[in-house]
């Protein structure tokens, strides 16, 4: 897999937010997806998951994942300035002095004078490239997410998209809900998948838009197959626990009318560590 520099400054960028502005860190990030929006080098899939770093506060070992892939690029040094960049006058002087951009190494040493030529892009400084470290858990558990059945088309077509304007969570919630109801029911023909979609909607008061988007994804995740377990999970840890209810409420109400995926889906909620 090969990730762009860009993406790797925006990360940064957001670890910094958090560590420095805490639980204000979202008053900080106005920069930091205008870059990630707009920045012609960034994939659609990094733009999906620079998002992730806004659902909370990095951990340890996200922050050297992403410390250890910047220090392993060539011209590592000059990610300084553009992560800087990004944030806010409010905080870029403390950020500044954060130990995670003491950590972006320099060759040598860190002394001022390789710092300031560092900081001018001297190529000569920059070390060789060596083999990256393991993702972020965050990045690498959103990844093998999308290579599910249909859930990076669906990606596609819904995420930021009007009306919803769905974020990544959001997102991620949407594709388990769809993927769940296109194994718990039997349908002769999309009318009666619109019809359950309309059901599950009514009881988890869902707009009128959610329903039919539900609709639309399921009769397209139809003739894929599905882990009730693992579904389960993904609603587990991204689903509202009111949202967990009403599924669990739904599954219970149509239990004679719905496959057994129902019954596992459920089991799998209410078992879920």
């Amino acid at each position: 897999m090969t990730e762009s520099n860009e993406f790797l400054v925006a990360s940064m960028a957001y670890c910094l937010s958090w560590e420095v502005g805490g639980m204000r860190a979202s008053r900080n990030w106005q920069s930091i997806r205008e870059y990630v929006q707009s920045h012609p080098a960034l994939s659609e899939t990094e733009r999906w998951v620079c998002e992730l770093y806004e659902e909370s506060s990095p951990t340890a070992q996200e922050e050297r994942s992403i410390l250890s892939r910047i220090n392993a690029r060539p011209h590592h040094q000059t990610f300084r300035k553009e992560i800087l960049g990004l944030l806010p006058e409010s905080i870029k002087e403390a950020a500044a002095k954060h130990r995670l951009m003491h950590m972006i190494t320099l060759p040598g040493g860190a002394g001022r004078i390789r710092a300031w030529l560092a900081d001018h892009k001297i190529a000569s400084l920059s070390p060789e490239p060596v083999d990256l470290p393991p993702l972020a858990a965050r990045e690498a558990d959103f990844r093998r997410f999308i290579e599910h059945p249909y859930f990076l088309e669906g990606f596609r077509k819904f995420w930021h998209k009007a009306p919803k304007h769905r974020n990544n969570q959001q997102m991620r919630v949407l594709l388990a809900v769809s993927a769940a109801l296109s194994q718990m029911v039997t349908c002769d023909e999309e009318s009666d998948l619109a019809e359950w979609s309309r059901r599950l909607g009514r009881m988890g008061s869902y707009t009128e838009q959610s329903q039919k988007d539900v609709a639309e994804l399921s009769t397209a995740m139809l003739d894929e197959s599905y882990d009730a377990q693992e579904l389960a999970y993904r609603l587990f840890v991204d689903a509202e626990e009111v949202d967990q209810i009403n599924l669990q409420t739904f599954c219970g109400r149509y239990a004679d009318e719905l496959t057994g995926f129902a019954r596992d889906f459920v089991r799998g909620m209410l078992i879920a560590p």
